[in-house]
Formats: structure tokens, C-alpha cells, sequence
């Protein structure tokens, strides 16, 4: 094979591959605030979703700065909404997470390649979800 044709191919196959995808994957990491150890979620389709325990940065409300607490970490695939019923101990609760717009790689997507935009608007790579903070939900 010729040297022009094998750079082609190499060349070729990189422009198919998506910064969402190649940097970010399909799956969003969504941390839970608030929550015991003792935490259960499942989907709307009842699908019981694995939670991780981690630390991670929280800011108070009406405060500056961010405090390093223990919360709860879960995956989620970035290309549809979700209605996840949470069970932290005797509490339950029903939270509705959209996925918002990336603005970023979509930004990125769409100045450099063609393509890869197109794979990565159909896969959903380009989308996000907020953190969940159950202290909001939680009866006074």
C-alpha cells in the first residue's frame, strides 16, 4: 500500500471520532449531597442504579468557598431525562433530572469538525446533569 493511502486512512479515522465522546464518554457522574450511607435509587423503568461513596467539594448556600464532604456518586447515560426515586433511609423522594446542553463541546464540535458534531448530537455526548443536593428536599 502506498504511504499517501495509509495516511489517509489514519487521517480519516481520526476525523470520525468525536471530542465529546473521546474526551467525556457517555455517561455523566452525578453527586448526591445529603444523602446516608444507606442510600437507594432507581430509575423510572426500575432500574437500580449502583452508588459509589466519595468525597467531593460542596458550596453552602449563601456562603463563598467549598467545604470537602463525603457524598454519594452515581453514572447516568447522558442522552435522556431522568425521574429518580431516591430512598435515604424513611425518606423518599421523586427528583426529575434534565440533561442540559454542554456548551462547551458543543462549541468545540461544531468549530472543528463536521462529522464527529453529528455523531455526538445523535449519541448525546454533548450533555450534562446537575449535582443533587437532598438537604433542598428534606422536611423541616
Amino acid at each position: 500500500m502506498k504511504l499517501s493511502f495509509k495516511l489517509f486512512i489514519v487521517l480519516s479515522s481520526m476525523s470520525l471520532i468525536s471530542c465529546a465522546t473521546f474526551f467525556d464518554g457517555y455517561e455523566d457522574e452525578v453527586t448526591i449531597f445529603g444523602a446516608s450511607d444507606n442510600l437507594k435509587i432507581e430509575t423510572q423503568d426500575n432500574f437500580s442504579l449502583e452508588v459509589k461513596t466519595d468525597s467531593a467539594y460542596y458550596t453552602l448556600p449563601k456562603m463563598r468557598g467549598k467545604v470537602l464532604v463525603k457524598a454519594n456518586k452515581i453514572k447516568l447515560p447522558k442522552n435522556k431525562d431522568f425521574i429518580l426515586s431516591i430512598t435515604d433511609g424513611d425518606e423518599n423522594y421523586k427528583i426529575c433530572l434534565n440533561c442540559k446542553l454542554g456548551f462547551g463541546w458543543f462549541t468545540l464540535d461544531a468549530i472543528l469538525f463536521v462529522i464527529p458534531a453529528v455523531y455526538d448530537g445523535i449519541a448525546g455526548t454533548w450533555f450534562y446533569y446537575d449535582d443533587i443536593d437532598l438537604n433542598l428536599y428534606k422536611k423541616k
